[in-house]
Parts: structure tokens; sequence; C-alpha cells
């Protein structure tokens, strides 16, 4: 990684599709050493604001120092599909001892005895409950350098498994900046030290995650309002 350490300003970013508004006037910061959650229901704008971020779409602009830029630089993506599904995870890991690259990165636990049971099963007939992390261990391997990480709903279909994913991307995050997306408050809690709450394109709330969850109110009221 380089020295110099990822930050971001995102002021008065507002996205149209034709004349439909998906995100209206966003503003809020980004610095390293922190884990960003972008929390909302589905079609909130979440995966919109990531395409964004990643200079996957050309609406909206990314100011950093009033500065625009065309995309935040040097990123990795969470994987959410596999080019190769009929190799197995062990075929995918481009290590001379790809189980000890698992082990590192997923510790002893469950995670890992369910990888190694499984390491020779091509991808697609994983049980599901191993896709999200197989994905998140394939995007770890060429991640290394990247400063920016961004992960779209790395829980989903993986609730036995949540707090190991949460545990692993929490380790990533020094001098980086990380990116989650989501709809699982739960999740969220789990590893968010700054909450951005869109709500149908809406801000309505960017902050500490200590504040978010200390207001009991907001917590309860959005999740029966918005099932997340």
């Amino acid at each position: 990684m380089t020295n110099a350490l990822p930050h971001n300003r995102i002021t008065n970013l507002s996205v149209w599709s034709g004349s439909k508004q998906i995100i209206n006037d966003l503003n809020f910061e980004l610095h390293a050493n922190n884990i960003y959650v972008v929390l909302g229901p589905g079609g909130s704008g979440k995966s919109v604001l990531t395409k964004l971020l990643t200079n996957q779409n050309t609406l909206g602009s990314l100011r950093v120092e009033g500065n625009i830029l065309n995309s935040i630089g040097d990123y990795a993506h969470m994987r959410q599909d596999v080019k190769e599904p009929a190799l197995s995870l062990k075929d995918h890991l481009k290590f001379n001892d790809p189980f000890s690259y698992v082990r590192k990165l997923w510790g002893n636990g469950e995670v890992s005895k369910h990888l190694k049971e499984h390491f020779e099963t091509p991808v697609n007939k994983l049980p599901a409950e191993l896709v999200k992390p197989v994905q998140l261990t394939f995007s770890m391997q060429n991640a290394s350098e990247s400063q920016w990480l961004f992960f779209d709903e790395p829980e989903v279909n993986s609730d036995s498994n949540m707090t190991a994913i949460a545990e692993v991307i929490k380790s990533l995050k020094k001098d980086r900046v990380i990116i989650v997306n989501t709809h699982h408050i739960a999740f969220a809690r789990q590893l968010a030290d700054y909450i951005l709450l869109i709500i149908y394109g809406q801000p309505k709330f960017f902050g500490p995650a200590k504040e978010f969850y200390n207001s009991p109110e907001t917590v309860i009221q959005n999740v029966l309002n918005y099932g997340i």
C-alpha cells in the first residue's frame, strides 16, 4: 500500500435515472482505518453508491478536497460471481499452500473447518452458507495492495457465519477505507465504525455507529418501518 492514507469527501451527490431520483443530496466523508456500513432496505441506492465510488456508473461526482474524481483509485470489490464455478476453492487460490492462506484469513474456527471439508468441491456445488465466505476468500487474495475495499451484502445466506465474516472484514481495516452494503442491522452492528443510513435514496443518518445504536428509537423505527 502507498504511504498516503485514503480519504474522500462526497458532497451534494444526487443521482437520477431518467425522471427518477435514486439518491438525493448525499454528503459524507471517508477516512482510513474505518469501516463504513451503508445500511438500508433493498432498492435504497446502496449498490448505486458503490458503483459510483468504483467508477462503474457515470452519474454523479466524487470530490476530494474540492477536486472531482472519476473514481477513488485503487480498490477491490467483493466478487458476486465466480468466472469458473466448476473449479474448486483449492483451484482458484494461487498459493503454494492455499489452505494455509485460508486458515490465516479465517483462523481455526468453524468456517476454516467447513472450507477444508469442501476444499476440492466445485464452487457451484458448495453449500449455500459457504458461498459468501468463498467469495470473500477469492476477493482478498487479490486485495493486499488495495486501500479501498467494498463488500456488497457479504452476510447474505450466511447467518451461521455472520460473526466470522464480520471479524475477517474488521481484520482488514488498517490503513484502509472499507465500505459494506447491507440491509441487516445486526450485521452492521458487529463491524461498523460509521453508519450511513439510506432509505429509498434519502440519507437519514450519517455518523459514528455508537450514536446510531445508542438511539433505540432510531433503530426500532427503522426495523419496524423498513425491515432492516
